[in-house]
């Protein structure tokens, strides 16, 4: 350090600030591109499992109206049952939608942007 002059100290300086700032910058670009995959594969995997859900509903109602055309009444009657028995839950989900998945979905995405373990990040 004595044979440094203080242009050279400043220079130094700049150089490992420059350095610090450089991978900071990295750093965070990294931590926002984890963040943003785990957000993504959150709502694909949602999306995914909603998907299979609604199938898996269809062919129930299917089952349904089948199994009621052969054994109670008209298949006619039977998918006005279902459309109704949907109508009825579509309603409910609405009237409840802010408890059943505002919570939920500001909840799990408020944990993946702000994890509780700081060494998560």
């Amino acid at each position: 350090m004595k044979g440094k002059t203080l242009s050279d100290n400043f220079a130094e300086l700049n150089e490992i600030v420059r350095s610090y700032l450089n991978a900071r910058y990295d750093y965070l670009r990294i931590l926002i591109l984890e963040k943003l995959t785990k957000i993504g594969t959150y709502f694909i995997t949602t999306l995914s499992l909603v998907t299979i859900f609604l199938f898996v509903l269809l062919f129930l109602t299917f089952a349904f109206s089948f199994w009621y055309s052969q054994h109670v009444g008209e298949i006619s009657e039977a998918f006005l049952i279902c459309a109704g028995f949907y109508l009825i839950l579509g309603i409910i989900v609405y009237a409840l939608r802010k408890p059943l998945f505002s919570g939920s979905i500001v909840r799990n995405i408020s944990d993946i942007l702000f994890p509780e373990n700081e060494d998560e990040i």
